[in-house]
Formats: C-alpha cells, structure tokens, sequence
C-alpha cells in the first residue's frame, strides 16, 4: 500500500566518532645512512613543505639519499602497487599534506 507520503531522514550530527586506536610506525635509531621517501599528495604547498624537511633533515644527518613520489589524485589514497615500491626503496617515508 503506497498511501504517496514522502518521508524524512533526520541523522543525528551529535553523535560520537568512532576513534579507533592505533599504535605510532616504528621509527630507526639514526637516520644515518638511511633512504629517505617523501610522498607529495597535490594539494598546494605539500612539495614546498617536503622540500624544506628534507633541506633540514640532509643538513642534519647523513642520508644515504631522498626519494620522491608524487600522488596522481590528491582526493585518493595512494595505490597499493606505489606504497609498495616506495616500502621497497626507502627506510622511511614522510607524506605531504599541503594547503
């Protein structure tokens, strides 16, 4: 039986997150001698923003050398074939969230 009423959904922006608990990535002893990865993710200032991190961190340390990616769509996450190239290749990895 249609009796033609239209209906309304309320959603409730109230409600609480659901915060979900994760431990920090595991970070080296040094970064001496170390590959760097920077993965820039296209938003605006994220490629201004590694350059000068990766300006200060080879100032400070010996790096065995840098790495760069850049994300074809800022609105997606990477795909899974370029994290794992950029897993395989560097030590540790920084991503750049511009704006």
């Amino acid at each position: 039986m249609d009796s033609g009423e239209r209906q309304l959904v309320v959603l409730d922006p109230t409600s609480m997150p659901l915060v979900q608990q994760r431990g920090l990535a595991r970070r080296p002893a040094t970064l001496e001698g170390k590959v760097l990865g920077l993965l820039d993710n296209g938003k605006y200032n994220a490629e201004i923003m590694l350059a000068f991190i990766a300006e200060e961190l080879t100032a400070r340390h010996s790096l065995a050398g840098i790495r760069w990616w850049k994300k074809e769509a800022n609105s997606q996450p990477a795909p899974a074939p370029l994290l794992q190239e950029i897993a395989q290749q560097c030590d540790l990895v920084l991503i750049g969230v511009g704006d």
